[in-house]
């Protein structure tokens, strides 16, 4: 028996079977952890009191990780912290990041809940800058000169091109359509305490090609990112999922070579509202993503603890200059009432450790996204920006629980004869092997002819994605 699922919510039975000193066969079969399994009194007690203080916001408790408090109540702010369990937003439709490989959009590409963080890291710095624009501060001399795309004279005219970005967390939380949105909801699916950052990254960065190691500036990017989800080696696997964006949406063909999978003119910078430009390798892009380690400046403790705009993209390695935090100006906590603790940004050059600005304290994603959902949203549903969908694949995945690995489609070597998987995955233990592609059906397979990965004749299927 293996521990299998988030939050205790499976547990999987694995069956080998070896003949020879050789595998022979594998069976796996998953258990539903359900009602019908009765929990044990003492613990439920046990978790109970645990979770009552922050339910009705009497906790004083601290993150374990950034050793922030919980946000403040907007109502009585003086005497009790925001309840876990209080709506920030009533979901519009679905948010989630678990979709099988077959399913439209598989969770190994993007998700709604995603999504949601992606929005707001982008609306939420978006409009920070572009307060700063329209204050001179993104001007020719300012801290903030390096967002900006066009001067007039030493006048800023228009900022850089902002997106948001999370690298990943979490497969597992769903929040269905009607439901509420908690912080409960926010903590569940980032709870290492990641801070809100704003950078810049070049198209190159961006893109993510040529990367030999997760060092490079370029290692998660969309290309490496893909690669070391996609790869077809598991020994090149790393993390597991492609970026979330919000303000660029993307072509992919999944089975193509390292760094060929998302061609130049298939990345598409922009929204549905605002139009869209194709990606410059050598242009510059503002990203709002998140950073860990927060060190109040002027505690040293390392100066990696100022490059990260969102921790692969490295933002010393690509050598542009500032990182920027988004700040509030409470040592404890946040209050999620915008008006009466309002948001600022704060420039943080790479090497600075001389304490300067103490006073100014880095606000978490999760408080971020709670602003986001408040503000926007107190009425009406919450729906994601468009496109809801941000990844369009062009030849999709099959449903794993149909992969055979037959004479006439070996999927896997001779030593290990897998002869049916039996179950659906999100991540494919294959990577996206070519050998895939005959389990599609027919209506999978004609989109994969129609977008020019595969050609079939004669009942014959030929690559030709790359």
């Amino acid at each position: 028996m293996v521990s299998q699922g988030q939050d205790g919510s499976h547990i999987g039975e694995l069956s080998l079977t070896f003949k020879n000193k050789k595998l022979s066969k594998l069976d796996f079969k998953q258990h539903r952890v359900e009602e019908a399994v009765k929990e044990d009194p003492e613990i439920a007690e046990m978790v109970e009191a645990v979770r009552e203080p922050f339910l009705n916001g009497t906790s004083d408790d601290r993150h374990f990780v950034h050793g922030r408090m919980i946000p403040k109540d907007i109502v009585n702010p003086g005497e009790k912290h925001f309840g876990v369990e209080e709506p920030l937003a009533i979901a519009g439709m679905d948010l989630n990041r678990n979709n099988f490989t077959h399913e439209y959009t598989a969770a190994i590409y993007e998700g709604t809940l995603h999504s949601l963080f992606t929005d707001a890291l982008r609306t939420t710095g978006k409009q920070l800058i572009e307060v700063k624009l329209a204050n001179g501060d993104l001007d020719v001399g300012a801290d903030f000169e390096s967002l900006c795309a066009t001067f007039d004279d030493d006048t800023c005219e228009a900022a850089l091109p902002v997106m948001g970005l999370i690298r990943g967390f979490r497969y597992a939380t769903s929040v269905r359509a009607g439901e509420p949105i908690t912080l409960e909801t926010l903590y569940h699916i980032a709870p290492i305490g990641p801070f809100a950052t704003v950078g810049v990254v070049t198209g190159e960065v961006l893109l993510g090609r040529g990367a030999a190691v997760n060092g490079d500036p370029t290692a998660n990017g969309l290309e490496h990112a893909a690669h070391l989800s996609l790869s077809t080696n598991v020994r090149e696997w790393g993390g597991g999922w492609l970026q979330t964006y919000a303000g660029m949406k993307y072509s992919l063909n999944p089975y193509a070579a390292k760094d060929k999978r998302i061609p130049n003119d298939k990345v598409l910078i922009g929204t549905d509202a605002e139009g869209y430009t194709p990606v410059d390798p050598a242009g510059k892009y503002i990203i709002v993503g998140y950073g860990f380690n927060d060190v109040v400046f002027g505690t040293d403790s390392g100066a990696n603890e100022y490059v990260f705009v969102n921790k692969p993209f490295k933002m010393n390695q690509a050598g542009l200059g500032n990182v920027w935090r988004v700040v509030f100006d409470n040592d404890d906590y946040s209050t999620l009432d915008t008006s009466n603790n309002p948001l600022d940004l704060v420039a943080v050059p790479f090497a600075a450790t001389d304490g300067t600005n103490p006073d100014i304290y880095s606000l978490p994603v999760v408080d971020l996204v709670a602003r986001y959902l408040l503000d926007n949203y107190p009425a009406e549903p919450f729906m994601l920006q468009e496109p809801v969908s941000r990844v369009s694949v062009l030849c999709q995945q099959p449903n794993m629980a149909a992969v055979k690995n037959t004479k006439n489609s070996q999927v896997l070597d001779a030593d290990f004869p897998i002869v049916d998987i039996g179950f659906p995955m999100i991540q494919s233990i294959f990577g996206a092997n070519r050998n895939l592609i005959p389990f599609l059906n027919d209506g999978r397979l004609q989109e994969c002819v129609d977008n020019g990965i595969i050609e079939i004749s004669s009942g014959q299927i030929t690559y030709t994605g790359d």
